[in-house]
């Protein structure tokens, strides 16, 4: 597996990036996946071209995050609460 220049965006880091944008932009940590959608999916079509699955892309990132304890599941209703540091 080859490691994608600096300069290319990767996923994780870009999902950290919305879900700050999210949180700044809403004043809140709670989200749900459909409202997610709404606020990334188009952005992330544009910055991932070559990624004909961006839904799927986002929740495998968010189930990474939660991995990381950035991201809490609330229920299985697709309710997120953000836990990454401001």
């Amino acid at each position: 597996m080859t490691t994608p220049p600096a300069d290319e965006p990767n996923w994780l880091d870009t999902m950290r990036s919305e879900l700050e944008r999210y949180r700044n932009e809403h004043d809140e940590d709670v989200f749900t996946l459909s409202e997610l959608y709404t606020f990334s999916e188009r952005r992330l079509e544009n910055r991932f071209p070559d990624n004909d699955h961006v839904r799927a892309k986002i929740r495998q990132q968010l189930q990474r995050l939660r991995d990381h304890d950035e991201v809490e599941f609330l229920d299985d209703r697709g309710t997120y609460r953000i836990v990454i540091d401001e």
